[in-house]
């Protein structure tokens, strides 16, 4: 059985994930680190989509990075440039103050996603989880290059995530002026989405309905209403998570505080982030600048990605919160409404009552 590790969990739509593995992993990573990874298996759990791929070939991608000479190309400022220039482009394409066509615009920014997608990765591991690897390995030579790669990183912040988000909406148009559901808009795959910009309806709308409640992306498979965990099983995959009930677990403490107990809530979406109550403990896969009002309202935050760098653990310093990240399950192992302890002197998160 191969090991899987969730790699972080995101509101991003089903022609997103599989632009992303078809071509952002299997194809451009290859093309521009020399090494890539066989699959991402994706699960959407009805709310946002989980992202797995199998520990065994991340570690080999991480070696393979971290033994690169300093002076590779990949750590360039040419390289930087590159991918901050498709940024740049990028975020003028989606300022809609552009006269292309839609379905002209959507291929150059697939193009440039392309282009961008090696060095957005690269920044966001290196001066993450790979640093100390790297750092351990290069020694004072690895430092200006992770300097580098996080200040890029700063500057291309959620570029991700509003290319999605950009690429929805205007295909939330089409579906409405085809007098369908503009929401289904999050579950087309990209041939789908290619009809749709030729004026076609879908093939069959009650599939992608069906797809509301759960998919599933193996092998560039999708599969719809199925059990995950079993589909694991069943394709040679295993998750630890779902072997036995996790009542407790640990991550990192980006800020040490008092010990909290209070009442979970898990926040994905903006509503969600709105309507967070003061002294909850606020628990997610990884905050952002617009999670800033309920991180101020938290007791303690608690997420599933990140290190000393990261979003989180930058804000839960300034507001001195206390905060643990990589825990890598929170968001799976606690539910709306359970009662909580957070240690962040030990770094230990407990559900006390669900």
């Amino acid at each position: 059985m191969k090991k899987l590790d969730l790699i972080f969990t995101r509101d991003f739509s089903l022609f997103t994930c599989i632009f992303w593995r078809n071509q952002l992993f299997l194809k451009d990573i290859k093309r521009v680190w020399g090494f890539t990874i066989s699959d991402q298996i994706i699960n959407f759990n009805g709310t946002l989509i989980e992202a797995y791929r199998i520990h065994d070939e991340v570690e080999k991608m991480k070696n393979h990075i971290i033994n690169l000479p300093t002076n590779h190309l990949l750590f360039s400022q040419r390289r930087q440039q590159i991918t901050i220039s498709a940024v740049i482009k990028l975020r003028s394409l989606m300022s809609k103050k552009t006269t292309k066509k839609h379905a002209d615009l959507i291929k150059e920014i697939f193009e440039l996603w392309s282009e961008m997608y090696p060095g957005y990765m690269l920044a966001y591991f290196l001066p993450g989880p790979w640093a100390d690897d790297f750092c351990h390995v290069h020694g004072d030579n690895a430092k200006k290059i992770i300097k580098e790669l996080f200040d890029l990183r700063i500057k291309i912040e959620g570029i991700f995530e509003a290319i999605d988000l950009f690429i929805r909406e205007i295909i939330a148009e089409k579906l409405k002026a085809l007098n369908l559901d503009s929401s289904l808009a999050r579950f087309l795959t990209l041939s789908e989405v290619e009809k749709i910009f030729a004026g076609q309806p879908p093939v069959d709308d009650k599939k992608i309905i069906a797809r509301r409640k759960g998919y599933a992306i193996i092998g560039g498979k999708i599969h719809v209403n199925e059990s995950f965990p079993k589909l694991l099983q069943d394709t040679n995959y295993t998750f630890e998570f779902f072997k036995k009930r996790v009542k407790s677990f640990k991550g990192q403490s980006a800020y040490i505080g008092e010990t909290i107990t209070g009442k979970a809530y898990l926040v994905f979406l903006s509503h969600q982030i709105n309507d967070f109550p003061t002294g909850g403990v606020l628990v997610t896969a990884m905050t952002a600048p617009n999670f800033l009002p309920a991180m101020k309202r938290a007791a303690a935050i608690v997420t599933d990605e990140g290190g000393v760098t990261c979003h989180a653990a930058i804000i839960a310093r300034e507001l001195k919160k206390p905060t643990l990240t990589a825990t890598k399950i929170a968001t799976k192992a606690i539910k709306d409404g359970d009662i909580v302890e957070v240690n962040t002197k030990n770094g230990s998160v407990k559900i006390i009552k669900s």
